[in-house]
């Protein structure tokens, strides 16, 4: 059978941008259609296993957590949803709470630890832990000379890797 166009997936009015994200979970490829859809794929046959349309514009922040669950984050929503049925579990609007702590959030792609998701904060030169558990901020690094944060942050052996846009490596223990 011939695999799906993905490109049909997409919000009607919205101009076409294609897949922003692609990952394996266990048997399901799951894929994030330019901002706000999200579909689980079966590897086998190519079927569309279940499609989220989310508020949330996901293009390449959405992971899975150490819970097993899918999280997705962007300017307005933290969402969590089920990787096996594509039902959205939890939802938080997050812009006011972000600005509350003098933070934004601009589109980085999510890592996790055993029980933070973290994230960049480029405008505003920000590394973020946000506890899954609480959905709370525990903690932000803001970068020495204020500058943007170049990549996501990488958790290698208990170790958070963050490089700035001059190439400064900072290694966090979280």
């Amino acid at each position: 059978s011939q695999p799906p166009y993905l490109g049909e997936h997409e919000k009607p009015n919205q101009p076409r941008r294609g897949v922003q994200r692609m990952f394996m979970h266990e048997d399901k490829l799951i894929v994030s259609i330019w901002r706000f859809i999200v579909l689980a794929i079966n590897i086998t046959n190519g079927e569309i296993i279940w499609r989220f349309d989310s508020k949330a514009a996901l293009s390449n922040s959405l992971g899975i957590g150490p819970d097993g669950m899918l999280h997705a984050l962007d300017e307005n929503y933290y969402q969590v949803i089920h990787p096996q049925t594509g039902v959205l579990l939890f939802e938080m609007e997050i812009k006011q709470y972000f600005k509350d702590l003098g933070l934004s959030y601009t589109y980085s792609w999510l890592n996790f630890s055993d029980t933070h998701l973290f994230f960049s904060d480029v405008e505003g030169c920000h590394v973020i832990a946000f506890n899954i558990t609480t959905r709370q901020v525990d903690w932000t690094y803001t970068t020495a000379e204020a500058l943007p944060v170049h990549k996501p942050p990488f958790i290698y052996h208990g170790k958070l890797f963050v490089i700035d846009w001059e190439g400064k490596l900072m290694v966090f223990k979280p």
